[in-house]
């Protein structure tokens, strides 16, 4: 497996709030099991996770389009990263904003666009993001700016090597 695609799963597993404990159990079992399985439970569920979604969108909203469920994700993705920094909102908007500035120096207004007022939620200066800059560049400033990783903060949880 790619470091990528492995970063990619340990993030979606430290997002979805299991314990530690039931992440080993999970290892454990991933190890029973014949990797053809996997990848046939897996294909299996994100095959019925997809129609759900759609039919989902489909008989609430006609007029939701893919671009609004990946800002939907993009949005859930950022403020559960926000979330596990555990900084507070003001904090980890600085922080966000200042790894976009960095990232895309030539948006006009960016400096607008990033500012946050304390009487805004955090989730709408969120939506204000993915709207300006796009899902992608968003999540990907917010997974720089609040890296669990992060070695400087030695009391944050890190993976390990």
């Amino acid at each position: 497996m790619s470091e990528n695609g492995l970063r990619k799963i340990f993030m979606l597993a430290a997002c979805s709030g299991i314990s530690p404990s039931e992440f080993r159990s999970v290892i454990d079992s991933i190890h029973s099991l014949e990797i053809d399985d996997l990848v046939s439970s897996y294909m299996q569920l994100r095959n019925r996770l997809r129609h759900l979604e759609n039919s989902n969108l489909e008989s609430s909203n006609p007029r939701v389009s893919s671009k609004s469920i990946e800002h939907l994700e993009a949005r859930r993705t950022v403020i559960s990263l926000a979330k596990d920094s555990e900084l507070l909102p003001s904090r980890a908007a600085r922080q966000i904003a200042s790894q976009l500035l960095e990232m895309k120096p030539d948006v006009d207004n960016l400096e607008e666009i990033l500012a946050y007022e304390k009487k805004e939620s955090f989730a709408r200066w969120i939506d204000k993001i993915i709207d300006s800059i796009g899902p992608s560049a968003t999540i990907n400033a917010a997974v720089k700016a609040l890296d669990i990783n992060d070695t400087k903060d030695k009391n944050r949880w890190r993976l390990s090597e």
